[in-house]
């Protein structure tokens, strides 16, 4: 009977197996739950592994499709996490607008021959006013970007070559050059 049709101050009973049930019933019908969950887990695992498998195939296939087309063979790790290689010869005005512009979607080198901005028209005023120092140089930014100070000796189709501070030879990679070094005129 429903509940609502019983009776006041008597129960409606829960449903259960009924006692006449032999008791090798009560332990397979016991066994049947338990293995119904591990079979479950077991499918799920199973699905899982077979997921993981495709996402590796996946994986390695986008890897030596990338590789091709890039024409550089890279790791695996620099092929998943890294982005477009930048470098940016040049931080003045046109360098660091480029930095600014690009970090949030290429790695960003940004290679100069010292690690300050100057503007260099304001440096006149130096003489009569030496306390605008902090207002005409500033750090060339660091966050953003990787900063290498240095002097660019050769450029190259996939490397430039400097000279660090110290007098040691380095190479950069890049899958971008951008040059702003500005220019130099005849004495």
């Amino acid at each position: 009977r429903i509940a609502s049709q019983m009776p006041p101050g008597r129960r409606a009973e829960k449903p259960s197996l009924p006692e006449t049930a032999p008791p090798s019933f009560m332990s397979t019908f016991s066994i049947l739950r338990k293995g119904s969950v591990d079979a479950t887990c077991g499918l799920i695992i199973t699905l899982l592994s077979v997921v993981d498998v495709a996402l590796l195939l996946v994986l390695s296939l986008s890897q030596t499709v990338a590789s091709l087309f890039k024409g550089v063979t890279r790791s695996s790790s620099d092929l998943l996490l890294s982005r477009p290689s930048v470098v940016v010869v040049g931080g003045s005005f046109s360098g660091l607008w480029a930095q600014r512009a690009l970090s949030d979607s290429y790695d960003v080198t940004l290679v100069d021959f010292k690690d300050y901005f100057e503007y260099t028209p304001g440096v006149l005023r130096l003489f009569v006013q030496p306390s605008w120092l902090s207002r005409l140089s500033g750090p060339l930014p660091r966050r953003r970007n990787k900063l290498v100070v240095g002097e660019v000796v050769a450029v190259h189709p996939t490397e430039i070559a400097l000279r660090t501070a110290d007098g040691e030879e380095a190479q950069i990679p890049f899958d971008y050059l951008l040059l702003g070094c500005g220019s130099s005129y005849a004495a």
